[in-house]
């Protein structure tokens, strides 16, 4: 039982690597003005008030954010299964 709750804490230990790797493929593949938009999101801001400093409508923002993230993601995919073979 003591392998058993190693195996958590080996997992957080690694998960700031893990971080790091994920935001820097998020700055690779998304332009300048979709990380602005994660940094404002992952900081807390809404829409509203995203869309009022940055002059363009909430909606066009979070499909903006939102077709960047699946970009990623897809990314991410390919060469993980590119690392497989």
């Amino acid at each position: 039982s003591g392998a058993e709750l190693a195996a958590p804490t080996e997992v957080q230990a690694d998960m700031p690597r893990k971080t790091t790797e994920l935001l820097k493929q998020l700055s690779i593949c998304m332009s300048s003005q979709e990380m602005e938009l994660y940094r404002l999101r992952s900081r807390g801001q809404d829409w509203a008030t995203i869309s009022a400093q940055l002059g363009e409508s909430p909606s066009l923002l979070r499909k903006r954010l939102s077709r960047a993230i699946q970009r990623v993601a897809a990314e991410l995919k390919r060469e993980r299964e590119e690392d497989e073979e």
